[in-house]
Formats: structure tokens, C-alpha cells, sequence
């Protein structure tokens, strides 16, 4: 039988190797936008509208800078949401939009079981996605 300390040491490991894991990752993500930033100009400067290896096409479009869109502060998306149901009829939005807001929120307790370790989720599995060809964190 093992004692507690293995345990703590084995996620204390864990926890150690998987940040260095999205270190290395996020260093790869940086590293690739800066060099696809790099092709974009090479290929805008000399009039090309895809490069290719003869395996892996790369369009202009792609190397363009992914744009994130920036989100409301929460004061400005409570006032809006109940402007909205102020609109839409609903008798007294604020206390509609603080039952609303609850109902979004995650359950404490026992009987919350999506982060049970050691044993079944009641998650269901998803299949294998279809490779797009493009990366979910650049969006190239």
C-alpha cells in the first residue's frame, strides 16, 4: 500500500511537468506567430497569395494577425442584459437577471461529480474531430 507522501510527491510531479509542458507550448504558440508574421510580409512583399512545401499549403489569409475581440466589463453587460429584458417586457430585470445569472452558475457540493477523480464522469466521450488545419490557439 501507498503512503500518502508517494501521492503527494506523484502530483507534485505532475503539477511540476505540466507547467513546464505549457511553458514550452506557449514559447511555440509565440514562436510560430512571430514566424508567421515573418511569411506574411515575406509573401505580401513579393505579390504571393499561398507558398507551399508540396505537403502543406500556407494562404495569406492564414498568416494574417489573429484578432481578439475584447469583452464588455461586467458592470457594462449587467446593465445591457437588463436593458434587454427591461425591453423585451419582463417584469423587474434586475431581479431577473440575478436569477438568471444563478442559474448559470456551477453547484457545490457532494454531489457535483464532473471532476471526480479516480472514477467514471457522468461526461459523455466525443468522437475524433476532423483536423481543419487550423490552430485552435492562433487561429491560423
Amino acid at each position: 500500500m501507498k503512503s500518502q507522501e508517494y501521492y503527494l510527491v506523484e502530483i507534485n510531479n505532475i503539477d511540476n511537468e505540466l507547467k513546464r509542458i505549457n511553458e514550452h507550448a506557449k514559447n511555440l504558440r509565440a514562436q510560430k506567430a512571430k514566424t508567421m508574421g515573418g511569411l506574411r510580409q515575406y509573401m505580401i512583399s513579393n505579390g504571393l497569395e499561398q507558398v507551399s512545401d508540396g505537403k502543406k499549403t500556407i494562404s495569406l489569409k492564414k498568416c494574417e494577425p489573429r484578432k481578439k475581440a475584447r469583452s464588455k466589463p461586467k458592470k457594462q453587460k449587467r446593465n445591457d442584459a437588463i436593458q434587454l429584458f427591461r425591453d423585451a417586457g419582463i417584469p423587474n430585470p434586475e431581479k431577473f437577471y440575478e436569477e438568471f445569472e444563478s442559474a448559470q452558475k456551477t453547484p457545490t457540493g457532494d454531489d457535483q461529480n464532473d471532476l471526480s477523480y479516480g472514477g467514471n464522469t457522468s461526461k459523455p466521450t466525443k468522437g475524433k474531430k476532423k483536423d481543419s488545419g487550423v490552430d485552435p490557439f492562433l487561429g491560423f
